[in-house]
Formats: structure tokens, sequence, C-alpha cells
């Protein structure tokens, strides 16, 4: 720009080669700055997939807990049932022993036995007798006495033989619903552990999915630092062009721009000829020297 006059030609056409070699950096900015922002979209996607997977695996991973101590208690209940029913067959077997003997009296006989040895017993108590007499006493007595146990843990025998196999069917009954129970809870357990494998192959493969998309980004913000250090020289080779017209909005297209300088330099010519003939404003003074034309 001269200080006789706007080279207005000139540099409209700097301003055209600078817009011209900036406006392909530009397009290409731009269109780095969309995918960057697409894939940053589709990469909080996958961190909101890899989260959810995560989240389930660890709540599956609680209740896998839960059931492994769910089958370990019951394998301790069924364990404590065998030792139940291993005493209880002992027993059982001990019982058929005595109930293979059948006791000799029978319950009209057992209680004539009983008022006999009363008798025999208050005898013995209560009377004088020869040593022969005694002796023959003392032996009907625990003849009665060993008769009468007999018959007494006989028929105990009995009643303790039907508790110890209603606890028995009772106890094998508890030990069949432990051992569904049990396999129940492996199934569950054995479809969750399977649940947990797919979501970590899932989340694996989500990783390596954003790892790749990370990866992308990292590129073109690199190709996007390229493209803003090839620009920075032309934006403030154009900035400077057009702020010596007042011009602040660079994003206007060349025709905008240059119809503005056209405009705003006939407005300089003028104001640097009066300036010349000596016949100028204050406003015009201030103009022409903001633009150094003075």
């Amino acid at each position: 720009m001269s200080k006789e006059a706007l080279d207005v030609e000139n540099i409209i056409s700097e301003l055209k080669k600078v817009m011209e070699e900036i406006e392909p950096l530009l397009s290409k900015y731009r269109e780095y700055r969309d995918m960057i922002k697409k894939l940053k979209l589709s990469r909080r996607d996958y961190i909101k997939q890899i989260n959810e997977k995560i989240d389930k695996v660890v709540k599956n991973t609680d209740e896998i807990k839960k059931l492994k101590k769910e089958i370990s208690y019951a394998r301790v209940e069924i364990r404590l049932i065998n030792d139940e029913l291993h005493n209880i067959r002992k027993r059982l077997d001990e019982i058929r022993e005595i109930l293979s003997v059948r006791p000799t009296l029978n319950s009209r006989r057992l209680e004539l036995a009983k008022k006999e040895l009363q008798k025999l017993e208050l005898e013995y108590e209560t009377r004088d007798m020869d040593p022969k007499r005694e002796k023959r006493l003392v032996e009907r007595i625990k003849r009665l006495q060993s008769a009468i146990e007999e018959y007494e843990r006989y028929h105990s025998s009995k009643r303790e033989k039907g508790e110890l196999i209603r606890k028995k069917n009772e106890l094998i009954d508890r030990k069949k619903e432990l051992i569904d129970k049990i396999e129940k809870l492996k199934t569950k357990l054995d479809e969750l552990t399977e649940e947990n494998n797919k979501l970590k192959e899932e989340a694996s493969r989500l990783q390596k999915e954003k790892l790749e998309i990370d990866e992308k980004i990292a590129y073109i913000m690199g190709e996007i630092e390229n493209l803003k250090a090839k620009m920075e020289p032309l934006a403030n080779k154009r900035d400077e062009i057009l702020s010596k017209f007042g011009i602040k909005n660079p994003n206007l297209s060349f025709k905008q721009l240059e119809r503005i300088i056209r405009n705003r330099s006939e407005l300089l010519e003028r104001a640097l000829r009066k300036y010349k003939k000596g016949k100028f404003t204050f406003e015009e003074f201030i103009i022409l020297a903001k633009h150094g034309l003075i």
C-alpha cells in the first residue's frame, strides 16, 4: 500500500492468492474436526458399552460367590446327614439283634410278673427266712426282673425302631432336596460363569476397537496440528491484509471481502485526495494515519 495511492488490485490479488491457499487447508481442517467429533461420540459409546459389560461381570461375580457358598453349605449339611444316617443304620442293626429274640412274657403275663415281683420283694424285705428259702427267693426275683427288663427292652426297641425309621426317611428326603438344590445351583453357576466369559470376551473386543479409535483420534489430531502450522502464516497474512481495511471477520467469502475492500478503498482514496489538497476532516486524517497513508 503506497502513501500516494492504494494498489487495490494487487491487494485483492494477494488476498485471493492467500485465500486460495488457505481454503483447501480449512476445508481439510473442518473435515478432520467433524471426523474427530464422530470418533469421540463413537468412543463414548464404546466406553459406555464396556462399563455396562464390566458392571454386569461384577454383579455376576458377586452372585457366583453367593452360589458357591450355598453349594458349600449344602454339601456340609449332606455330610452331617450322612453321618447321622450312618449312626441310625448302626443303631437299627443293634435293634434288629434285640428284636430277633422275642420276650418270654406277653402283656398279660407281664402284669402278673410285676405283681409277683412286688410281692416277693416285699416278702424279702420284711420276713425272716432260712438261707435256702432266701436264696430261692432272690433267684426268683432276679428271673422276674430279667424277664420284665427283657420285655421292656424289646418293646422300647420296637418304638425306637419306628422313630429311627421315621427320622431316617426324613433325612433321606432332606438329602434328596439338598442334592436337587446343589444341581440347580450348579446349573445357575455354570450359566453365570459362561455369561461372564462371554461378557469378558465382548468387553475385550470393545476395548480393542476403542483403542483403534484412540489411535485414529491421535493420528487425526496430529494431522490437525500440521494443518494449523500450515494455516497460521497464511491466516496471519490474510488478517494483516484485512486489518488494513478494518475487516475483523475473516470467515466471509472472497467476493464479500473483495466488495468491502473496494468500497473502503474508495473512501480512503477520496480522503487521500482531500488530504493532498489540504482540505480534510479530523476523522479523515485518523483514517489515513491508521492505514499508513500519511
